[in-house]
């Protein structure tokens, strides 16, 4: 029977110094389970005895610590952003090789995006391609010109 029971068994993860999340179990009265957050806190893991942790808050350091199951917490992988300690150098300090040299921005318009060639003119013998360009996003036809199926008159 045993054996069946801790076929699936893994070692946790978790470590002295790691940061963990605590599970909720309690929400606030009058929602709904399902818009609760289901974990809480940034924690620190202290102690490990077992299958029980002694956990200390990060946020306020100076409160009881807690000893919780371990399968109440898990790890938390928020980043944290980047270490400070890149100097700080004036303009005059960098090489000019090192300067970046602004690229050229080409700014895509509608005009260029919307712009159609016409078909050149066999009367005239132009072969050259005029090109018409349009200040809005689609083709507007004068409603006028519209005329309605011979079904609907």
């Amino acid at each position: 029977m045993k054996n069946q029971y801790d076929k699936f068994f893994r070692e946790s993860s978790i470590k002295i110094g790691d940061r963990v999340l605590l599970r909720n179990y309690t929400g606030k009265i009058g929602t709904a389970k399902k818009f609760q957050l289901h974990w809480k806190g940034i924690y620190r893991v202290i102690n490990l005895d077992g299958i029980y942790a002694t956990i200390s808050s990060c946020i306020s350091p100076n409160s009881p610590s807690k000893t919780v199951h371990i399968n109440q917490i898990k790890k938390c992988f928020e980043y944290l952003g980047p270490p400070c300690t890149i100097p700080y150098e004036s303009e005059e300090q960098i090489p000019k090789d090192n300067l970046i040299i602004e690229d050229k921005i080409y700014e895509h318009t509608r005009e260029q995006e919307n712009s159609r060639p016409n078909e050149p003119n066999p009367e005239t013998g132009n072969h050259e391609v005029e090109v018409v360009k349009h200040s809005h996003g689609y083709d507007l036809r004068d409603r006028n010109k519209i005329t309605k199926p011979g079904k609907y008159k």
